[in-house]
């Protein structure tokens, strides 16, 4: 029975290893589920057809048969009967044949249909798992947004950087639940260690993860494993906890080079029963990225400030505060005094002859004189002393609580002070200088900063023309 061959050349059904393959991406796995269906239906067609075929075939020679047997009734001769008889069981014998390939047919498909669903639903099942990988839950970007909103730059987040980062993380504990926090900035040659505790740990448990913390970032910004570090400490929360006895597990995002001289690490370190999915590591890393841009930014703002009103209120060349602080300080010392009923002075100091200094041995000479100068102001006066560079070579010292004759004195010891001094210019050559001094106290020589300042001036003034290297008071003295 040639037509029964079709049985042997039936399409292929879908591998046993199927998903043995590694999932690739999306499209891989939708063109490989709509694969594995259409073989299914093109097998299940096929089937269909073989079995109408087969079953007109049985049809056929079962009338066959039939006819036969009418055909053995009606003969009469017994070699006749004999013969009809043997093609009727030769018949029957193939009917048998094509029922049991039949039944072996309807079980192979069977079989094998049956593991073409698993396989798609196992593929099916395998398309989801990584479609939930990959889309991110509402409630999760929700809370992922709340946390963004509150990350912007203010000028009292700049101010106060440090306090703003533990705000962040509360609203950022909220969305994932971690046990600590770590900056870590290598500025200057000088690595600095923020660490928050998200709760009351006890002392060893710290220890051990500031020093698991530590050891990352040196990794992660490639320092000599004996890097010195200083740490500040900072409990966010004040909720006892307990650290679990599981693997303790970090993520971190490094701080971009803003500046050449900032560098840094920012990471989460947490110890949970149940692992961290792709997908809230993925949102993690993310606002961990956003808070590197924020706080490096505040960071870096935050220096720049300082700098900022360092030179604001300091001269660039000697380092000493500058006129307009010196005028700040000079009205509040004037509420001050007229409160408390103090007395306070003021100096006026001129370097003698500093013209001659930038002309003989050059204007680098002559501010190294005024940076030596301004030195030793510093280490004659008091730390409540404000000394102050006016500008060129004019300088002035306000003395809080200070009466006339502590202003003199101290005065005296200034000039005898610079005057020993022995400057060596660029040439090699050694040369002395000297100061004139003026000095004016309130109340009695001014109860403002205008005829305060003006007696201070007119006291200069007098020094310089009682022949240099001297000091003068309003009153002559």
């Amino acid at each position: 029975m040639n037509e029964l061959n079709i049985l042997n050349d039936q399409p292929g059904m879908p591998e046993n290893g199927y998903l043995s393959d590694q999932l690739g991406t999306l499209e891989h796995l939708r063109q490989r589920t709509v694969l594995g269906i259409g073989k299914l239906l093109q097998s299940q067609q096929w089937n269909r057809n073989a079995y109408a075929q087969i079953m007109h075939h049985i049809t056929q020679e079962h009338q066959t048969v039939i006819r036969d047997l009418k055909q053995l009734s009606l003969t009469g001769g017994k070699a006749e009967q004999q013969a009809l008889i043997a093609t009727i069981t030769t018949r029957c014998h193939c009917l048998d044949t094509v029922m049991a390939r039949l039944q072996t047919l309807r079980q192979t498909s069977s079989s094998q249909e049956s593991n073409a669903v698993q396989q798609i639903i196992l593929s099916f099942d395998a398309t989801a798992e990584y479609l939930g990988q990959t889309l991110i839950d509402k409630n999760l970007l929700d809370r992922q947004n709340q946390v963004l909103e509150n990350l912007i730059i203010s000028h009292e987040h700049v101010a106060q950087w440090k306090q703003f980062v533990q705000r962040i993380l509360i609203d950022f504990h909220q969305l994932f639940s971690f046990d600590f926090f770590f900056i870590a900035f290598s500025e200057n040659n000088r690595l600095m260690l923020f660490f928050y505790c998200m709760g009351d740990y006890s002392a060893q448990a710290r220890q051990h993860i500031r020093d698991n913390c530590a050891q990352q970032v040196l990794q992660g910004l490639d320092l000599p494993a004996d890097t010195p570090f200083d740490t500040e400490i900072f409990q966010v929360l004040d909720t006892p906890r307990l650290l679990s006895d599981n693997d303790i597990d970090t993520i971190t995002v490094k701080v971009p080079e803003y500046a050449p001289n900032l560098a840094g690490l920012l990471g989460a370190s947490y110890a949970s029963v149940k692992p961290v999915s792709s997908q809230e590591r993925a949102i993690i890393r993310s606002i961990l990225a956003v808070m590197v841009m924020v706080i490096g930014s505040s960071k870096l703002l935050s220096k720049t400030m300082e700098e900022l009103e360092f030179h604001s209120k300091h001269d660039p060349l000697t380092g000493l505060y500058n006129r307009r602080h010196f005028d700040e300080i000079l009205r509040y010392e004037f509420g001050r005094s007229e409160r408390h009923q103090h007395q306070f002075s003021v100096i006026y100091i001129d370097s003698d002859d500093f013209k001659q200094i930038n002309d003989r041995y050059g204007h680098p000479c002559g501010d190294q004189v005024l940076v030596r100068t301004g030195e030793m102001m510093r280490d004659i006066t008091r730390k409540g002393d404000l000394v102050v560079r006016l500008g060129g070579d004019e300088f002035a010292i306000l003395l809080p609580e200070t009466p006339a004759e502590g202003a003199r004195q101290l005065a005296e010891n200034l000039r005898k002070h610079i005057y020993k001094q022995i400057f060596t210019s660029p040439n090699h050559e050694q040369f002395r200088t000297s100061i004139s001094l003026g000095i004016a106290t309130y109340p009695k020589d001014g109860r403002n900063a205008i005829d305060l300042l003006a007696a201070c001036d007119m006291a200069l003034y007098e020094a310089k023309n009682s022949g240099k290297n001297s000091i003068a008071a309003v009153d002559g003295n």
